[in-house]
């Protein structure tokens, strides 16, 4: 619990700032439900392309919410 209201404070405080955006929200909601997911279908769910969800992805990885994992089954 504690680590969560840090999380969420810390969350909360970037928003204000402008650090996060409603893109970056929606994704940090979609990871949240449905847990690890492939690029594509955070795609396929946000309604934009991979390249979109991907740069929106990565922003979120440089403010440290999210982890990325690639699939070496998709490498190719």
């Amino acid at each position: 619990p504690e680590i969560m209201r840090g999380f969420i404070h810390r969350l909360r405080s970037d928003v204000y700032k402008g650090k996060v955006t409603l893109p970056q929200l929606l994704i940090l909601d979609l990871l949240n439900r449905q847990g690890a997911s492939k690029m594509t279908d955070l795609a396929k769910d946000m309604k934009v392309t991979t390249a979109a969800s991907t740069g929106i992805v990565q922003r979120l990885v440089l403010l440290g919410y999210v982890q990325r994992e690639f699939d070496q089954s998709d490498a190719g």
